[in-house]
């Protein structure tokens, strides 16, 4: 009988989770929204992909190279990540090479369960990529009722 268990117990919350094609590694975002890959399953080999935050990893099916969405703060958008992966012997770090932007997307995180995926798949090629994008240019408002029990009052 297989029996669930955790791939990380630290503090804070990790979120979309994605197998390497061949199964040795999963990436996926830790608290403060930041993309890693960790061996698995033994979680020994852990390393940083993003730096300037990120959401979303996918890996490319060559299992070569790995997605994530970076935000990009002044263009209200965010740029599609790749990073060069190449698998290492057993307890040896894996190679990952530095982020590259591919092109800017306006990737849909919200809705009914945010943070629970990526916005996007990629093709078997690694070359095309499936996008749910928002048609929204700004945020929805945040409403504050204030005294509200006094709209309950009998008159």
């Amino acid at each position: 009988m297989l029996l669930p268990r955790p791939i990380r117990t630290a503090p804070g919350y990790d979120t979309s989770g994605a197998f390497s094609p061949d199964g040795r590694y999963v990436a996926y975002v830790a608290s403060g929204f930041q993309v890693f890959i960790k061996s698995f399953p033994d979680g020994e080999v852990v390393r940083r992909v993003s730096g300037a935050g990120g959401r979303g990893p996918r890996w490319n099916p060559n299992g070569r190279e790995l997605f994530f969405a970076e935000p990009e703060a002044a263009a209200g958008a965010w740029r599609l990540m790749s990073v060069p992966f190449q698998s290492a012997g057993s307890h040896e770090p894996p190679m990952v090479g530095t982020p590259v932007p591919l092109f800017r997307s306006k990737f849909y995180f919200g809705g009914e369960a945010p943070d629970l995926g990526a916005p996007y798949d990629v093709a078997v090629d690694g070359r095309r990529f499936l996008i749910l994008e928002t048609t929204r240019d700004m945020v929805e408002p945040l409403t504050v009722v204030l005294n509200w029990p006094r709209l309950f009052a009998q008159p």
